[in-house]
């Protein structure tokens, strides 16, 4: 470019300066010239050296005014000497810094050494002054660089030349050469005058000193410029590298009208400016071009985060000339003002830029578009100022939300005035202020160097700009402070809050904060990130806490949270203790969840959760928040475990892919949970036993529900629910909550008569309430409902009221639960009895008409109950009908009543009861209490047919003439009276064992000791006699002997005996025993009869079925308690004890001992076989041995069994050891073979490879049978149903299947017939000769025979 001329002004006052300053000084220079050192001593010593450090030189000889030597010059900053020059030799002309001019003719250091970089001194004001500089010629033969300069020692030459006049570089010829190596080289060359020329070669090889001066050492570094041209025409291109990358890359270009000058940049390969690239971005993009003619330009700057436009004019000196106008805009403001930990969208700053008088402002309107915090989001825009001077920066800002923003934005106002003195290096934060409807922050403070500390208040004024329905506000002060070492740039943060009034919704957060919950957090602001300490907030039930670091707003807290309950929901309740830990990761203002909590219980709709254990992670999607949630835990004693997708957000939450199972009940599908309601979409299929108390049975079905209505379709099968029984269900309910349209219909059983229902329900889920109309028939009778079932419920009330038709009779109840109490009654208007007498398996005609009422008010159930049976008969076991009339009174400790009894055969009954009894109503029961006394009196005569029917003893019957009267006390192990009781001409019998008794003649009598057996006489229907002796001692003590004489003690189709001997039942108090002997004199069991084995079952639910009401239910048997009846009875037989079934054909001797209590029987002893068989699919074993050793359990016995069996081929023996539960098998042979082909070869005589299918099926049903697991053997069913010894399909000889089957005619002659596929028959004839000599025939249809002869040698 041209070389400028000089401002006329300018040269005006040089002029004067030098001519005076001539006249003054020529004089002086005279005279004091030999004194050089004294004057460079006095006037140089000490002199600051721009920042660099103070100068000193040494050894001064010469003229100042001309030729000048030193021997030593050194610059020291505040640590020391850093750079030291020997041997300088200076020629220059002084008079010309008197005409603004530093003029060096010659300039030599003979070594110039750098020990270390220089501590810059502070910056002073300019003097306003500047000089020209003109170097002719500067040499440095010796340039040493230590090691801590740059990280390794250098040696260089240098040559300079230089022209700086009127602040324009003229021209300048720079070379540096590298002494000891040839990875460094420098040269330079700029004219700017009338012919420009440019060139620049800069060489660092990696490891350079050039290089690794600028951080790029282990790459190495290479620029160039090269330009050409004149005042008129020109261009320039300039290039730098570092290993492969390219740091720059740019052109510039000029004429006579215009200029431009344009390039690329990458800012983050330099280490210097890696701070700068992480600001604004890695790469710098640029073009400036200007109009000479106009003095104007415009200037285009791009980065990845930020481009900048300005444009504007300069003066003659290229200064800028009046306002700028200046445009910044950025996509992401967050990507330059990355500490923010709220992100920050769009942001444009327009304005003008103005430079005068040494100050460069700036007065522009910033506009931030978009600024997301805690989920809302808002725009602030507003004016700023900011100044820099040489000695300060100033900013001012007044930002505004718009009228229409977020709740938490409302009226909000950013006011930020800061400053920094470059002089002092003081930052100053004068005040910044966020004000606002829902929220204010306030900060101030100072940094200067190593120091500094701001501080501030916040405050929450509504809450609800948060979260909608919460109500209240919080607010507290913070404080940071630098704490670290130099350079450290540590910041310690602490902050402190409270809130109050906390109210509203979700009334979870409530609940867990109380009124007043605080805040406590310590900070510390280190490595370009905030370390969280701790930060703590403690409510009335909680206690929760974070650490971890948040880094550009980018967090990694952990979290731990703890909590008590009860806690409620709304529906749901947590109780006891909450433990929960977990993650918070990403960007701060929306961070990813990671949780896992542990809870005492949680329950909700009536189910309670035991210890359940939460885990879940959600991380943010858009404006909702997504992840998976899992729970586990026990729910009624059944596993509960849950997994889902989950949604959070829009006031909702969202379960997707929904997957749980309790117990035996899965449920698939979707559901959300909104402050409108709860909807979902579920697939129920499964058991339910055991999920609510006294329920079991399968359920399918489909639910679809909303916030406002519900439809669902479900199948219940094989429930049972109390004493209802439920075969088969469908329902079917849709439509509002406030009125759900239900029609049910149902098949089962209420307990053991038959019972279909069907009807319509409405039901009121807002209400609570529920009307249930239908028909149906109970035990053929017909039912229907004479008004609508009502049912009520809520919190603390249960209400219940029952209309029905029974026959043609009349069934009314009412049943009200509030808390702890109760009422209920029922009444019965001359219903059939029939109906109502099969709910208890019993067949009966007869009516039925009275009332009960029942009630609990905290200490126990009271009430009262008149009912008539008239004309009643149970049929089978009455010849006459009955008429009974039942009053009694319940109180909570007592229960009085009296029954009245008459019947067509003469029977006339009265008895009368007060007896003590322990009540409750959770659960509901009446029981006597055997700690207290009570009294009754009774009067009977007549037949004991009617009576002993009334008393529902299902299981036995008893007939005769009954005759007594009398009263007793009984209770607390007492028992005494005075009256009788006797039987004529009686007969008894018990179902359940088969025993029967005929002319059975007793009388019992009870006087003030107890009672005592006058006669007790039986006879057994086959023979054998039964008595009985003795009585009470006294009120508490007494015994009764039983003489056994030949009687069938059991006489059942599986299992009979016959046993004589004596027992005595002993008893003192509550305590009793029975003792004696039993021997047994023959006995049968026939062990097919185990209800344990035989055909399987499988699950199978079938719909609808018609009739499927009438099918009986199998009745749970009632668990007998005779109290605690400690026994000890033993039982002997020398033999006839036989065990037939399951292949076992034995008989036994036992020499044993019965235990325990009647509650738990115990058996001690052994039972040994005398002789027998095993059987296994028809092939007997003779047994050899076996004994059965008891100690305690019976299944726990322990068996040890050998049986054996030889036939042509080998002897096998089989052998059980073990426990009944789990026995062991095993098997030899002689001659041995692999143990898996011993009862092969036995059963079928082939081996276990040669076996067909339905021979495989019978070889594992034999092995089942001996382990007792045995199923059904469909194989050696048929046999045994063709009475056949074997039976087998099987390929013949041509590959074809073969039908045999077969029997002994004696133990050593089989016979078996056979048909193949093709119809052809054969017969074949096997006699065992001797136990290895076995001769065969066969018959053929086609007239053929055979004859063969199989032997086996002793040794084989």
């Amino acid at each position: 470019m041209s070389e400028a001329a000089p401002k006329p002004r300018r040269r005006k006052r040089w002029w004067a300066l030098a001519g005076g300053g001539l006249l003054l000084t020529s004089g002086a220079a005279l005279g004091i010239g030999p004194a050089a050192h004294l004057v460079v001593d006095h006037m140089v010593d000490g002199v600051r050296v721009w920042r660099l450090g103070r100068i000193k030189v040494d050894d001064v000889t010469g003229s100042w005014l001309g030729d000048l030597r030193a021997g030593t010059i050194t610059i020291a900053d505040d640590d020391g000497v850093w750079i030291e020059a020997h041997d300088v030799d200076l020629n220059w002309a002084p008079q010309d810094v008197l005409f603004g001019t530093v003029r060096l003719h010659v300039a030599h250091a003979n070594a110039i050494a750098v020990a270390r970089q220089p501590r810059l001194l502070a910056p002073k004001p300019p003097s306003g002054r500047s000089f020209d500089v003109v170097i002719d010629g500067l040499s440095v033969d010796h340039l040493s660089l230590a090691e801590p300069v740059v990280g390794r020692t250098a040696d260089f030459s240098a040559q300079l030349s230089l022209d700086l006049r009127d602040e324009t570089l003229r021209s300048v010829d720079l070379t540096v050469r590298r002494l000891d190596s040839e990875d460094d080289r420098l040269s330079a060359l700029y004219h700017g005058g009338e012919t420009y020329a440019l060139s620049v070669d800069i060489h660092s090889a990696p490891g350079g000193v050039i290089a690794r001066s600028l951080g790029v050492g282990e790459r190495g570094l290479s620029a160039t410029a090269l330009g050409t041209g004149d005042s008129t025409r020109g261009n320039a291109h300039f290039e730098a590298v570092a290993g492969q990358t390219q740091l720059l890359i740019g052109a510039a270009a000029w004429t006579e009208s215009d200029w431009s000058i344009q390039g690329q940049a990458q800012l983050d390969t330099l280490p210097a400016l890696q701070t700068l690239a992480h600001r604004i971005g890695p790469s710098l993009s640029f073009l400036v071009t200007g109009r000479a003619r106009e003095h104007t330009f415009d200037a285009h700057g791009e980065t990845p985060f930020l481009a900048v436009d300005l444009e504007g004019a300069l003066d003659e000196d290229g200064a800028l000339d009046g306002p700028a106008r200046i445009v910044a805009t950025t996509n992401q403001l967050s990507d330059i003002a990355r500490e923010s930990p709220f992100p920050l969208g769009a942001a444009r700053l327009e304005g003008e830029l103005r430079s005068a008088r040494g100050t460069t402002a700036i007065r522009a309107s910033l506009d931030a578009q978009q600024i997301d915090a805690l989920g809302q989001t808002t725009r602030l825009s507003g004016p700023i100022e900011a100044a820099l001077t040489n000695s300060a920066f100033t900013l001012n800002g007044d930002l505004r939300a718009p009228a229409q923003t977020a709740p938490l934005f409302a009226n909000a106002r950013l006011r930020t005035s800061l400053e920094y003195d470059r002089r002092r290096h003081r930052f100053q934060l004068n005040n910044s202020e966020l004000t606002g409807d829902a929220v204010s922050v306030r900060a101030q403070g100072w940094v200067n160097g190593d120091d500094g500390e701001f501080s501030g208040e916040w405050r929450a004024r509504k809450l609800e700009a948060l979260a909608p329905d919460l109500r209240g506000e919080a607010g507290g002060q913070w404080r940071a402070f630098r704490d670290g070492e130099r350079q450290a740039r540590v910041w310690a943060i602490t902050a402190q809050g409270q809130g109050s009034r906390i109210s509203g919704a979700p009334a979870v957060v409530p609940q867990l904060l109380g009124a007043a919950p605080t805040l406590d957090a310590r900070m510390r602001y280190e490595n370009g990130g905030v370390t969280v300490t701790y930060a703590r907030i403690e409510g009335e039930h909680l206690r929760a806490g974070a650490t971890g670091r948040i880094v550009r707003g980018e967090a990694s807290l952990a979290l731990e949270a703890s909590a008590r309950g009860p806690i409620d929901l709304g529906g749901a309740t947590i109780d006891g203790a909450i433990d929960a830990t977990g993650r918070l990761t990403g960007r701060i203002s929306r961070p990813s969840l990671a949780m896992r909590g542990a809870m005492s219980s949680f329950s909700a709709g009536g189910v309670v959760v035991e210890q359940p254990v939460l885990n879940f992670a959600l991380s943010p999607n858009g404006n909702r928040y997504v992840g998976r949630a899992d729970v586990t835990g026990t729910a009624s004693g059944r596993a509960l475990t849950a997994s889902s997708n989950v949604s959070l957000g829009g006031g909702a939450l969202g379960l997707d892919a929904l997957d749980a199972q309790w117990g035996g009940l899965a449920a698939q599908g979707s559901a959300q949970f909104a402050s409108g309601g709860v909807s979902a979409q579920l697939d129920v299929n499964g058991a339910v036993d055991g999920l609510v108390p006294g329920l079991t049975g399968r359920l399918a079905g489909d639910l679809t529900l909303t916030p406002e209505a519900i439809l669902l379709d479900a199948n219940i099968a094989d429930a049972r629910a109390g004493e209802l029984r439920v075969r088969a269900a469908t329902l079917h309910a849709q439509g509002p909550l406030t009125a759900i349209a239900t029609t049910f219909d149902l098949r089962g059983r209420l307990r053991q008569a038959p019972l279909a229902f069907a009807g319509t329900a409405t039901i009121n889920l807002d209400e609570h309430a529920a009307r249930v109309e239908g028909r149906g028939a109970l035990a053929d009778s017909p039912i229907y409902s004479r008004a609508p079932i009502t049912i009520d419920w809520s919190e603390r009330r249960t209400q219940a009221t029952v209309n029905v038709a029974v026959g043609d009779g009349v069934v009314r109840a009412n049943w009200e639960e509030r808390g702890r109490a109760l009422t209920g009654s029922a009444q019965i208007e001359d219903a059939p009895l029939a109906p109502l007498a099969a709910i208890w398996g019993e067949r009966a005609i007869g009516r039925i008409d009275g009332r009960v009422s029942l009630a609990n008010n905290g200490g126990g159930l009271s009430g009262s109950a008149d009912m008539r049976l008239d004309d009643a008969r149970v049929s089978g076991r009455q010849r006459h009908t009955l008429d009974m009339h039942i009053v009694g009174n319940l109180t909570p400790s007592r229960l009085t009543s009296t029954v009245d009894a008459t019947s067509e055969g003469g029977l006339v009954a009265h008895f009368e009861a007060d007896a003590p009894v322990e009540t409750s109503a959770a659960p509901l029961r009446i029981a006597l209490a055997r700690e207290r006394r009570g009294r009754a009196s009774w009067s009977v005569h007549g037949p004991a047919e009617a009576l002993w029917a009334a008393a529902r003893l299902p299981d036995q019957s008893l007939e005769g003439a009954l005759d007594g009267e009398g009263t007793i006390e009984f209770g607390a192990g007492y028992l005494s009276g005075d009256g009788h009781m006797e039987i004529v001409d009686g007969r008894f019998e018990d179902k359940l064992t088969g025993v029967r008794l005929v002319d059975l003649d007793a009388r019992v009598a009870l006087d003030e000791r107890g009672v005592t057996i006058e006669n007790f006489t039986a006879s057994g229907p086959r023979g054998g006699h039964i008595t009985a002796t003795g009585g009470s001692i006294n009120e508490r003590q007494g015994s009764i002997t039983v003489d056994v004489d030949n009687m069938r003690v059991a006489d059942r189709p599986d299992a009979r005996a016959v046993a004589s001997g004596e027992l005595t039942l002993a008893w003192e108090g509550l305590h009793s025993s029975l003792t004696g002997d039993l021997n047994i004199v023959e006995a049968s069991i026939d062990i097919a009869s185990n209800p344990q084995a035989g055909i399987p079952t499988l699950d199978v639910i079938e719909i609808n079925r018609p009739g499927e009401e009438d099918e009986p239910l199998e009745d749970e048997q009632p668990v007998r308690r005779n109290g605690a009846t400690t026994l000890s009875v033993n039982v002997t037989a020398p033999g006839r004890v036989f065990t037939r079934g399951r292949g076992v054909d034995a008989e036994w001797s036992l020499d044993m001992r019965l235990g325990g209590t009647s509650a738990h029987p115990l058996v001690f002893g052994t039972a040994r076989a005398q002789r027998g068989t095993l059987a296994l699919s028809g092939q007997p074993f003779e047994i050899e041995d076996a004994i059965l050793e008891f100690d305690g359990d019976p299944l726990d016995a322990r068996i040890n069994l050998t049986a054996v069996r030889d036939t042509a081929d080998l002897t096998a023996r089989v052998r059980l050891i073990g426990t009944a539960r789990d026995p062991e098998i095993t098997f030899t042979s002689d001659p041995a073979l692999p143990e898996d082909e011993i009862l092969p070869q036995i059963l079928f005589g082939r081996s276990v490879e040669d076996l067909s299918a339905l021979e495989a099926a019978q070889l594992a049903a034999s092995l089942a049978a001996l382990s007792g697991r045995a199923s059904l053997d469909l194989v050696d069913a048929a046999r045994a149903a063709a009475g056949l010894d074997r039976f087998n399909v099987r390929q013949d000889e041509n590959g074809g299947f073969l039908v045999a089957g077969g029997v002994y005619l004696t133990r050593d002659v089989y016979v078996e017939v056979a048909r193949t596929g093709l119809g052809q028959a054969q017969t074949r004839v096997e006699w065992t000769i001797r136990p290895r000599l076995v001769l065969i025939t066969s018959f053929l249809t086609n007239g053929d025979q055979r004859v063969s002869l199989r032997w086996r040698r002793e040794s084989d």
